[in-house]
């Protein structure tokens, strides 16, 4: 146990020691890793999918400074994702910004932020809610068609629920409309 434990705090500190270096990178190299770092995409994934996990239990880690560090480091890199504004984080300012149509197909078109991945922000983050909410209002503003997976996932959530209370014989019914899920992959591009 106490071996796993200092393993996993080594561990912790390469990886932070490695966002430390992404935040520093200029626009170009940085955005190359998010969009093209299959370790990137790995990172942030499991980063999303475990931390959720670590705050339901109250765990000590919650407690490691080094742990907080890390969530605090994590939160910047998907601050400069989500928000585009690369001033504040590159010094020497030699390349453009990226213009609010490339950021906007940059996010969608490489699933940078999916509903999924804002539910789970939401949920880690929520104790920073302003810059959290500057980052979302952002996104949605920049890409609309984010607009379109929120109705999408209301639309398929409630048909599944209509399903399932049909199956348990519960009588909620959504309407004349037949509802049923759309695969992510079947969205419209445009």
């Amino acid at each position: 146990q106490k071996d796993n434990q200092e393993l996993w705090l080594r561990s912790l500190c390469v990886l932070r020691e490695d966002v430390i270096q992404l935040l520093k990178l200029p626009l170009h190299i940085f955005w190359s890793h998010v969009i093209y770092d299959q370790k990137f995409h790995t990172l942030c994934d499991t980063f999303l999918r475990i931390t959720p996990l670590i705050i339901s239990e109250s765990s000590h880690l919650l407690q490691n400074q080094l742990f907080q560090t890390f969530m605090e480091l994590m939160f910047k890199v998907f601050l400069r994702i989500g928000t585009n504004k690369e001033a504040q984080y590159t010094k020497n300012r030699t390349y453009p910004d990226i213009s609010p149509k490339a950021f906007a197909d940059l996010l969608y078109d490489n699933y940078l932020f999916d509903l999924p991945k804002i539910l789970d922000l939401c949920l880690i983050f929520s104790s920073n809610r302003n810059l959290l909410g500057e980052m979302l209002e952002g996104i949605f503003r920049k890409q609309r068609k984010y607009f379109y997976d929120i109705q999408e996932l209301i639309r398929s959530t409630l048909s599944m629920l209509s399903k399932v209370s049909e199956e348990m014989g519960c009588g909620l019914k959504l309407g004349d409309e037949v509802l049923s899920p759309i695969l992510l992959q079947d969205r419209p591009t445009q």
